[in-house]
Order: structure tokens, then C-alpha cells, then sequence
């Protein structure tokens, strides 16, 4: 009986379009993010790009990643050998990169708006150590208002790698309906973030935007998907095309469900989509992974567009360009002189560690 539902071989695994995903939902959320701000800032309406905003966030692209995170990162604490080697990891995987491209912003700033730094810097240089996303009073005058908009996505993701790490052992062992316990409790915790947002004001709502717990519904489908993958991954690869028809049929109905960030229900259906829709891809192996510096970068690149208002001097579709050539070569040098040493460093201590004493 088992064996009839167990089809998932895990020679399979990487068997996935999930590079290919990760650009997309790196793709998309640079076009939101440029969309949005365009046209917030140029003086002429385009009704084009607020289109192309609402297009991009069809399905969204940080739920997306998200997902894919889960699956993937569930699949890193339980192939690690303890926890040592997981954040050890992570850690180098996220961390080095973080911190040149705060180092960068920091000095782009120094360049651009010197007038704008104060003291307080000092205290946005210390939180950058740990990942924080924050931006000075003053500095809130420069470019969007925000150093770099898209780190409070890079927070949570910190947040939600520890918490796994540290469920892991306890995640592994759930039965299915156990893990929809897991689930409902996460989507709970999802909707009343939403009925907190909308009852409180100022520093909370800040603070619950930057806290893990909103985002926990849709990391943990994805490691749910991965601890279950055996029955998980055959059930979605065949559910992929009903999901997505029945997702765009309430779009169209204009159904809504209580959600903060996003409406639950299109949430989790989003999350189901892409982590199945990855195995029904060709495999795609890119021997280049710029996504974590297209997150990292592309604010940034946009603050300078705005600083020096090109979005009234030029054509959108000038901006455009500038900003994803200026977004893919930071991120292709910060690949290539940061992450590539950091994994070499990694493993280094792997093998020194694994290198019997003489």
C-alpha cells in the first residue's frame, strides 16, 4: 500500500526548475520595487508600470521564495551533520555578502548625501552586524526614504533559518496531521498579525513586519512539503494546473480572505503552486546564482536613480535598464569575490574538520 503512494524517488530531488523560479521571483520583485517607486516619484503619470505593479504581485514573488526557501532549507538542516555545520552555513551564505553590500550603501551615502550623516548611522552600522533593516530620521529624505527597502526580507529569512535549525528534530518526526496542526496554528498566527497591524500604530506595526512570525505559514508549507516529500511531491506535481485555475478563477471573482501581506488563502495557494510547479520544469542548473544579490542590490542602484531624479529625466524604460545592468553586475561581483570564497571557506572547515588527527 505504501509503496503505491511513495513515488518520489529522492535521486529526484534536484531534479527542479527551482534556479529558475528563485530569478523569476528575484526578477519580479526588482520590476515591483522599480514600478512602485517610479511611480510614486516622476512627476508624469504611466499608467503602464502601475499596471506592470499589479502584474508582478499576481503571484507573489516573495511568498514564492519564501516556499522555495522552506523546501529547500529543510532539505539543508537534514542533510547537515549537526547543527554546527547548518548555521555555519547559513551563515556564511548570507552574512558576508549582507555586510559588503551594507558597507557599500554606507559609502554611497558618504558620496551621495553626506549632509544626511549624523550619529545615527552609527547605530544603523551596528544593526547591519546582525541583519536589521532600519533607516536613520535623516536619511528618510534620500532617494525612496529607505536605505535599502528589501532587507526586512533578508531579516525574516535569518529568523525563520534559526527557527528550523532548531525545530528540525521535532519538525522530522510530525505526522501529517500533526504537521497540519503545525500549519493552521502558523495561518493563525498570520491572520491575527493582520488584525494587529490594523488595531495598533506606529512602532508595533514596524516590529511586526520585521518579526518571522507573519511569514511562518509559507516557509513551513515549504518544509512541510519537504519532511512529507514522499507523498507531497507526486500529490502537487499532478494538483499544479487545478491549483493554479482555481487560484485564478477567485482572482477573477474578486474572493477575499483575511492575511497580512498577503490574503491567506492566495497565500498558501501560491506556496503549493511553485514548490510543485518546480518538478514539472526541466531541470535548469545555472553555474551563476546572482538572486541573493539582486535582493541585496537593487534598492539601493534604485536610490541613486531617484537621488538624482532620473525618473523625471528620462524615459522609464532608460531607468529600467539601468537599474537592472547596475543590479546584475553588483550582484555578479558580489557572487563572484564574496559568496564564492565564503563557500570555499565553508568547505575548508568541512574537510579540516572531517580530517582525522594525525
Amino acid at each position: 500500500m505504501n509503496s503505491e503512494v511513495k513515488s518520489f524517488d529522492d535521486n529526484e530531488f534536484s531534479n527542479n526548475g527551482y534556479g529558475l523560479l528563485r530569478y523569476l521571483a528575484a526578477g519580479l520583485t526588482v520590476l515591483a520595487h522599480f514600478s512602485w517607486k517610479y511611480v510614486e516619484f516622476s512627476e508624469v503619470p504611466v499608467p503602464l508600470l502601475s499596471r506592470t505593479l499589479d502584474a508582478t504581485l499576481y503571484f507573489n514573488p516573495i511568498i514564492m521564495f519564501l516556499s522555495i526557501s522552506g523546501y529547500l532549507i529543510a532539505s539543508s538542516v537534514d542533510k547537515s551533520k549537526d547543527l554546527k555545520e547548518y548555521f555555519t552555513k547559513r551563515v556564511l551564505r548570507l552574512f558576508p555578502e549582507y555586510w559588503m553590500c551594507a558597507l557599500l550603501t554606507f559609502v554611497s551615502l558618504l558620496i551621495l548625501v553626506p549632509h544626511l550623516i549624523d550619529r545615527s548611522i552609527l547605530f544603523w552600522l551596528g544593526t547591519q552586524i546582525v541583519g536589521i533593516s532600519n533607516t536613520p530620521v535623516l536619511l528618510r529624505s534620500y532617494g525612496t526614504g529607505a536605505i535599502n527597502g528589501s532587507l526586512w526580507s533578508v531579516m525574516v529569512q535569518i529568523q525563520l533559518y534559526a527557527v528550523l535549525g532548531f525545530l528540525h528534530k521535532y519538525l522530522k518526526k510530525l505526522k501529517i496531521w500533526q504537521w497540519l496542526v503545525v500549519l493552521a496554528i502558523s495561518l493563525g498566527a498570520n491572520i491575527a498579525s493582520e488584525f494587529l497591524v490594523n488595531n495598533v500604530s506606529g512602532f508595533a506595526v514596524k516590529i511586526i513586519g520585521k518579526f518571522f512570525v507573519p511569514f511562518l505559514i509559507w516557509f513551513f508549507t515549504g518544509a512541510f512539503v519537504y519532511y512529507k516529500r514522499e507523498r507531497m511531491i507526486p500529490f502537487l506535481k499532478r494538483a499544479v494546473f487545478p491549483l493554479m485555475l482555481a487560484y485564478v478563477f477567485m482572482k477573477v471573482i474578486d474572493i477575499h480572505t483575511p492575511g497580512y501581506f498577503e490574503e491567506s488563502l492566495f497565500g498558501v495557494l501560491c506556496a503549493l503552486i511553485f514548490i510543485g510547479g518546480g518538478y514539472l520544469l526541466s531541470k535548469i542548473h545555472f553555474k551563476v546564482d546572482l538572486t541573493y544579490g539582486m535582493f541585496l542590490y537593487h534598492w539601493p542602484v534604485l536610490n541613486v536613480i531617484i537621488h538624482y531624479d532620473l525618473v523625471n529625466k528620462l524615459h522609464w524604460v532608460w531607468c529600467l535598464l539601468i537599474l537592472v545592468a547596475a543590479t546584475l553586475v553588483l550582484a555578479f561581483l558580489s557572487w563572484k569575490f564574496i559568496n564564492q570564497p565564503s563557500k570555499k571557506l565553508f568547505n575548508n572547515l568541512m574537510i579540516r574538520k572531517e580530517k582525522p588527527a594525525a
